[in-house]
């Protein structure tokens, strides 16, 4: 029942409006606007359409309305300014300034505690030049400026709020103020507001006041306009109001003044006042012109009003009252000369418009029907009686010899100095111009075909081929006269068009040629484009394009091959550049869309168009220019439901994965002539039809680039694109945080069974290492008494043989190299330098005990650092042993030499060789004394080099002279010295 009262409330508004060039639309409670009570209404670039309410500031983006702050109390008073809206509400006066995102600041707050109600009252809002707020409350008039309150005593006991005062800044400094008390002036040099002198001005009770350069335009209480010339300090012209209706408010507008009453809008040009809108349902509270969206904006007691301007383009030529009729269309109309048109009405009448104004040129009988003009140097004009001629300021009637009246004449045209006549059903009678007289026919079609088809429209081309047109059931609608054959022929003939497709259907209207040998033919159902040799090039139909009328009649082309085309359902276009059809009809301003009669192209780019009592000029140029604003903007986000603070780049957690988006262009158009698309990711294109909003629900985590692009209904397509990014982050488990944590922790476990398996290995290796020295110092304890063993029976010996000095120095020897042997018991590893001191001082003992039968020489690679190479102890004394018992001993001449090598191959090797010049193994195993000497060392120590490390071995060479005899016998140890430190 509500949104029946609502349509019912809002045909009563586009029935009492001026429904001949705008059209209305209120907005309301239905349309989901928190408070139909409007105070104020403005515009920014920023925001749109704003509007002041009972409830607070409420956006329109022409698609939602928003209610910004919910919390927000009653405004009750507003002005804008330099893109800024000051406005009063019961806690304070602000500013919100558009240029700062809106940013809402408190200018003076209010304060009811005190005893001085003046403190809390900004009534009749108004902002100078040097954005001084000036306003009155009980007593004053006031205004507040760099935090400061200065306040003039003008209204000492009045107890009224609601006083009527209207500012104005006469110039920079200077500030009129019309109160009932009169005008008072007030000067910024002197900071004072005293009472004008003024007399014309002080006595007006003044409704309204609008500044226009050096004039002053003074609405009244008692309904009059005063214009006064600051100047010259004098009212230089007083109009009165229709009806002496009451002007609240005043606004230019591109040298348009309009006047606001309570209830009705009025257009003000040259004394004249014209109705915009009128309502007697609502009352008006504030008004304003939006020239960027072309249209009206009035805040009123029901709710917003939209009034829509007509689109750029499109131009009203109303006949005045005396030639207006109920049914009076343009049935034809011409241009003599730019801005110079000839009309002929369906009631009879011939109309000229010149210099901005209709004259009636002549007025037919009502029994005589006036049916076309032709233009040939003269004004012809066709009637079923007969062809007029302009001369001498009327028409004249052509004495044409044997002219018949016919009802069904539809047209005249002329052939270099023939006039062809043409008929619906009778065959075309030709005239010499000349001489009036008929000329004889020469067609040679038939009877059947001039009677049995209906004929609609004939012309000639620039190339002079001559066309006809009209209803051939027999046929295909179109013919082209053969002036060889002297005949029409039907260009569906196989010399013309060898496939019938191209045919809209057997019922053609209009006729359309350019000077570019184009040829363009209306039907029912659509039109054919075609060549002026005959041959079609193209169909568009109403089964191919979305054409809402199947009558089609004018139709001309553009410079862009755009083909305009009239129907009962308004203007349509071919746009040839996107092989689409789009329409012009009532919703951009046309006052009909019944577009059936006069269609002619003009001067300037332009379309003349008969409606009723009104000529209708298309800027075929203009109308095809988008409406859109060159924006578009997110207005509101909505994240699970909620509103969400819009930011240009969105980043969500997971579980924020329902996602609206809602957009506007600020350009207010109806919705369905706005059409929306949007694109993720660079992917294809996915239309959202006239819907302004994007919903995404259950977005997986990720990074989201969305576009949105804008298309009007004319198929314009907003420059700019809207541009939003979403970012989703992934659960925990999902993160790149958690997968590098994972990794990290995967790292630790593999390192720490690295560790731990390094650890088992290594207390392996301890164990095997200590198994090693146990057995080692075993080892060593089974080969440390062997030699003992050798050396007491060498002491023994000198001391048998009395010898008692070298047995005293044999045992001092032999105690050092003992103490070296325990020292050296103790540890796995000794310095290269130990082991050598060791070998020495064995070698000594070895060489005295055996009478200096030897010599010894111990030899170390220079590149050898003694205290830094570790070497497994008394490494060298069994195999020195052996080659002195079991080599050098059984030497026969006694000169017996031992060398004792150590040669470092790299940083990681150590050799070492004992070199002996003895008899060799072959000769002690002749002497068999390696038999009756078994060498428990050379076995034993073996067998440590390799525990310790099993890369060590052991090479033993026995050395020939040339006769191949055996001449001693050589022993490399090759340590791996990796691991010794």
């Amino acid at each position: 029942m509500r949104k029946l009262i609502a349509v019912v409330f809002l045909l009563i508004l586009v029935f009492t409006s001026n429904a001949q060039t705008i059209n209305s639309k209120l907005y309301n409670y239905f349309d989901g606007m928190p408070s139909d009570d409007l105070t104020y209404v403005c515009y920014s670039e920023q925001a749109g359409i704003e509007l002041c309410s009972r409830k607070g500031i409420i956006q329109f983006d022409g698609n939602r309305f928003y209610l910004k702050d919910p919390t927000q109390q009653n405004i009750l008073n507003a002005y804008f300014f330099k893109n800024a809206l000051y406005y009063e509400d019961g806690k304070a006066l602000h500013k919100k300034n558009y240029s700062y995102d809106g940013k809402i600041e408190i200018i003076q707050s209010k304060n009811y505690m005190d005893e001085d109600p003046n403190n809390d009252h900004f009534e009749n809002l108004f902002i100078d030049s040097e954005e001084r707020i000036w306003c009155s409350d009980f007593n004053h008039i006031k205004y507040l400026h760099n935090k400061k309150i200065v306040s003039f005593p003008v209204f000492p006991d009045n107890k009224d709020l609601n006083i009527d005062i209207q500012f104005v800044e006469k110039s920079t400094g200077e500030i009129w103020v019309f109160t009932p008390n009169g005008l008072y002036e007030w000067n910024e040099t002197t900071n004072l507001l005293l009472a004008s002198s003024n007399k014309n001005l002080n006595k007006l009770q003044v409704s309204a006041v609008e500044k226009n350069d050096n004039q002053l335009i003074i609405a009244t209480k008692q309904g009059d306009l005063h214009f006064y010339d600051l100047i010259e300090n004098k009212i230089v012209k007083i109009v009165k109001t229709p009806a002496s209706v009451v002007f609240q408010q005043l606004v230019l507008s591109n040298d348009n003044l309009y006047g606001i009453s309570a209830n009705e809008i009025y257009n003000i040009q040259n004394n004249q006042f014209t109705s915009v809108f009128a309502s007697q349902n609502f009352t008006i509270k504030h008004f304003i012109v939006n020239e960027k969206t072309n249209n009206f904006w009035v805040a009123t007691s029901k709710g917003l009003l939209q009034l829509h301007l007509p689109k750029k383009g499109l131009t009203f030529l109303n006949f005045p009252a005396e030639y207006s009729k109920s049914g009076n269309f343009i049935l034809d109309v011409i241009e003599l000369v730019p801005n110079e048109f000839w009309v002929l009405t369906s009631h009879n009448q011939v109309l000229q418009y010149k210099n901005q104004h209709w004259r009636l040129m002549e007025q037919f009988p009502e029994n005589l029907k006036i049916k076309s003009f032709t233009l040939h140097k003269d004004i012809y004009l066709t009637t079923t009686h007969g062809i007029f001629l302009w001369k001498g300021n009327l028409f004249q009637k052509l004495n044409l010899n044997g002219f018949v009246a016919d009802e069904d004449i539809v047209k005249s045209i002329i052939i270099d100095k023939e006039l062809w006549v043409l008929s619906a059903s009778n065959e075309i009678v030709r005239y010499n111009l000349q001489t009036n007289k008929k000329i004889r026919s020469n067609f040679k079609n038939t009877v059947d075909f001039w009677k049995q088809n209906k004929w609609n429209d004939l012309t000639v081309d620039h190339a002079q081929n001559i066309w006809l047109v009209g209803w051939m059931p027999k046929g295909f609608g179109i013919c082209k006269y053969d002036e060889n054959q002297h005949m029409f022929i039907d260009i569906s003939h196989k010399s013309f068009n060898n496939h019938r497709d191209l045919f809209v259907g057997d019922y053609y209207n209009r006729i359309y040629t350019d000077n570019k040998n184009n040829v363009l033919l209306s039907a029912y159902g659509g039109f054919s484009m075609g060549k002026n040799t005959g041959k079609l090039k193209k169909k568009i139909d109403v089964h191919s394009y979305p054409i809402d009328d199947t009558y089609i009649t004018g139709l001309m082309q553009d410079t862009n091959e755009n083909v305009f085309f009239a129907t009962n359902a308004g203007l349509h276009v071919y746009l040839k550049s996107k092989n689409k059809v789009v329409k012009i009809n009532t919703t951009d301003g046309l006052t009909t869309n019944t577009l059936q009669y006069a269609f002619k192209e003009a001067s300037n780019n332009r379309l003349l168009l008969g409606g009723e009592n009104q000529l209708i000029i298309v800027n075929y140029t203009d109308v095809l220019q988008s409406p859109l604003q060159n924006t578009i903007k997110v207005t509101k986000l909505l994240i699970n439901g909620k509103h969400y603070k819009n930011t240009e780049e969105l980043i969500l957690n997971y579980k924020q994965n329902n996602i609206t988006l809602q957009f506007s262009t600020f350009s207010y158009l109806e919705p369905n002539k706005v059409f929306y698309e949007y694109s993720v990711n660079n992917d294809e294109w996915i239309s959202l039809g006239n819907q302004a909003e994007l919903s995404f629900n259950h977005l997986s985590p990720g990074s989201y680039d969305i576009k949105i692009r804008v298309t009007d209904h004319l198929q314009n397509q907003l420059k700019d694109q809207l541009h939003y990014s979403i970012k989703i982050k992934p659960p925990f488990t999902q993160s790149p945080l958690f997968y590098v944590l994972l990794g990290i922790a995967v790292i630790i476990l593999v390192y720490g069974w690295f560790r731990y398996s390094l650890y088992r290995k290594m207390k392996e290796k301890r164990y095997e290492l200590q198994v090693k020295d146990a057995e080692m110092r075993m080892l060593r304890a089974q080969m440390n008494p062997h030699f003992m063993f050798n050396t007491l029976n060498s002491i023994n010996s000198y001391i048998i043989q009395h010898k008692t000095a070298d047995a005293s120095k044999y045992l001092t020897s032999f105690s050092k190299l003992m103490r070296n042997i325990l020292e050296s018991s103790k540890q796995q590893w000794i310095t290269l330098a130990q082991e050598v001191k060791t070998t020495e001082l064995y070698l000594q003992l070895e060489a005295v005990r055996l009478e200096n039968s030897f010599t010894y020489e111990i030899v170390i690679d220079n590149d050898i650092e003694e205290n830094e190479v570790f070497v497994p102890p008394l490494i060298v004394q069994p195999f020195a042993e052996n080659a002195i018992w079991h080599g050098l001993r059984h030497k026969a001449n006694g000169n017996g030499k031992l060398y004792v090598r150590f040669i470092l191959e790299n940083k990681d090797k150590l050799r070492i060789e004992i070199e002996d010049n003895g008899i060799g193994r072959e000769g002690s195993v002749l002497l068999k004394t390696a038999k009756k000497h078994t060498s428990y060392g050379i076995k034993i120590t073996e067998e440590r080099i390799v525990k310790l490390n099993t890369a060590n071995y052991l090479e033993i060479l026995d050395l020939y002279n040339n006769n191949n005899k055996p001449v001693g016998t050589k022993v490399i140890l090759h340590l791996n010295l990796e691991e010794n430190d």
